[in-house]
């Protein structure tokens, strides 16, 4: 199956890196989609092919050898992404489906208390850095909050990034005071 470079690369910003949940450490493909998840961040690419195989999980070092190619496309095979060769990640890829835009429904509020939501602007970043690799945007990608993760969709992709809960405190000042600007 043919599939867009850039949309191996937009998943690939959401994969896992060295995660002890050793199933996120790549991109997972299956009869519609790519993914790529760290347990805190999702993109979702559909890439329109037709994969005849099961789902199957391509380890990380093997994507990220093939999208250094000059290709606009990558010939993606249960053993071979491109010219790198691979063995698929072992072990069961998360039910990514539960939390994709279209099952979610609109949410009031955050989460107030002890225990405060969060989210990483390097995933907010890297969300961005993916619709605009997918969909070629150079204008302003707006997120749209929606049962407690921040969601982004088009017929093609789907970004979510779901937020992390820290303890309000020492360690995480930010989480519950903000500082005046110094200028």
């Amino acid at each position: 199956m043919q599939i867009l470079t850039n949309h191996l690369k937009a998943v690939l910003l959401a994969a896992g890196k060295k995660d002890i949940r050793y199933y996120l450490n790549g991109v997972h493909v299956n009869k519609h989609h790519l993914v790529g998840t760290d347990g805190h961040r999702m993109h979702i690419v559909c890439h329109g092919g037709d994969w005849p195989h099961g789902p199957v999980t391509i380890p990380r070092d093997a994507c990220e050898l093939a999208v250094k190619g000059k290709t606009p496309t990558l010939e993606v095979t249960p053993t071979a992404i491109g010219p790198i060769s691979y063995k698929p990640v072992d072990g069961l890829y998360p039910d990514y489906t539960r939390v994709m835009a279209g099952r979610m429904a609109l949410s009031t509020g955050i989460e107030q208390g002890d225990m405060l939501t969060c989210l990483s602007w390097e995933f907010l970043k890297d969300a961005d850095a993916a619709i605009k690799l997918v969909i070629g945007s150079k204008g302003y990608t707006s997120l749209t909050y929606i049962k407690g993760s921040w969601v982004w969709s088009n017929p093609t992709l789907q970004v979510v990034v779901m937020p992390f809960r820290v303890q309000a405190g020492p360690k995480h000042p930010a989480a519950y005071s903000l500082e005046p600007l110094a200028c």
